[in-house]
């Protein structure tokens, strides 16, 4: 009930309710959770072996780990492509800008050549 509702999305409070009901019916969480398909295969097959060997704690604190190595790995490389984007926006800003000044001079040298009369 309490993650119900603290989830702030309607899909998701919908699809939570519908856990809560295969628990309650007598279904295990794992395969609550898998009938909704609310989390990746991997997640919810760990949580099953975790039930069936009594290990469910250890099992859960195994699937954060693994999903903190991969936030931890995303993040490094959203952080690794950043600098580089922002040396092409600002190539392309300062290229901009040298074109339009250019432009702009050989438009006035153009205008102002000798022409004989």
């Amino acid at each position: 009930d309490l993650v119900t509702e603290i989830a702030g999305n309607r899909f998701l409070e919908l699809k939570l309710g519908d856990v809560r009901k295969a628990v309650i019916e007598g279904a295990t969480l794992s395969a609550a959770l898998q009938a909704q398909k609310l989390f990746p295969e991997l997640f919810t097959d760990m949580m099953a072996v975790g039930e069936q060997t009594g290990r469910f704690a250890e099992t859960m604190q195994a699937i954060a780990d693994v999903y903190e190595r991969e936030l931890d790995r995303t993040v490094g490389l959203i952080s690794q492509l950043i600098p580089p984007i922002i040396i092409v926006m600002i190539a392309a800003l300062v290229g901009l800008v040298v074109f339009s000044i250019l432009s702009a001079v050989f438009e006035m040298t153009h205008s102002l050549q000798f022409r004989p009369h």
